[in-house]
């Protein structure tokens, strides 16, 4: 195999961290690493901007004003030194990176939701490992960058009212709410909460609330052997029918088709 020429040059933290792959595709350098269960890292930021796919196991988060939570399935953007803590599950976590050292830099809202479907391309590629994968992750890497670009919003003030109902709708987005609901929990007029949530996070609240369910959805999928229609309902969607056409839109492929490739391929990287 020709790829994967830097895995034993790049040491991630904490320790007890193994490297499983790396590389680089132009100005990117991707890795796959294991973290090890129950360890953690304080309060930190990265040099460089990256984007993160976890593909097992779980983390906690704290990043900026918000706790977020990965889950098997979520991609999610940390922009240059922005400041967050992480603590890995009991069973530790398996995650893809792809980090921007060098080139131009796209400067994005710290909370930029990425599509997830490059990330998945570039751990198909990762897998494949033949002599046009690089040039294919790197072409991904930009598709992935282009997906947030247009999220910059120039602002990190924002009111308490928006701290809570985002982090309201990441911790359940199956509790049905509506914006009306949510406007009068909170004391505001709902045309005013719709258009500042949209301002600020660059997706309308109902997008945000799929974009969040299919994570949940994403991780069931990846994790265990229950049926798609049962994580579909779980997840809040209508039915599987719904569920897959939601997840190919954002995921670039099928429930089955991204449970069945990625746990065949991950065997030969991951096991020792």
């Amino acid at each position: 195999m020709r790829t994967g020429s830097k895995t034993s040059e790049v040491n991630l933290d904490p320790p007890g961290t193994r490297t499983l792959w790396a590389d680089r595709a132009g100005d990117w350098l991707i890795a796959l690493a294991k973290y090890p269960p129950g360890e953690g890292l304080g309060w930190h930021s990265h040099e460089f901007s990256s984007f993160h796919l976890t593909l097992a196991g779980t983390s906690d988060e704290r990043y900026w004003k918000f706790n977020r939570g990965k889950l098997a399935g979520t991609a999610q953007y940390y922009g240059a030194g922005v400041e967050h803590r992480t603590s890995f599950g009991p069973d530790g976590a398996l995650v893809l990176h792809a980090i921007r050292p060098g080139g131009e830099v796209v400067s994005v809202d710290p909370l930029a939701e990425p599509n997830p479907g490059p990330m998945l391309s570039i751990m198909r590629e990762i897998i494949k490992g033949d002599e046009a994968s690089l040039a294919s992750i790197e072409g991904w890497c930009l598709e992935m960058e282009s997906s947030i670009a247009g999220d910059e919003s120039g602002e990190t003030d924002w009111p308490g009212w928006l701290v809570r109902v985002r982090q309201r709708l990441f911790d359940d987005p199956v509790e049905g709410l509506t914006v009306r609901d949510i406007a009068t929990d909170e004391n505001l007029n709902p045309s005013h909460l719709a258009r500042t949530f949209r301002q600020r996070l660059g997706v309308t609240i109902g997008e945000y609330l799929r974009i969040r369910r299919l994570q949940i959805a994403a991780d069931a999928l990846l994790t265990s052997d229950k049926p798609i229609a049962g994580i579909a309902i779980d997840a809040g969607f209508c039915d599987q029918s719904h569920f897959g056409r939601e997840f190919a839109a954002r995921y670039g492929s099928t429930p089955a088709s991204v449970r069945k490739e990625l746990r065949t391929g991950l065997k030969s990287l991951v096991l020792p």
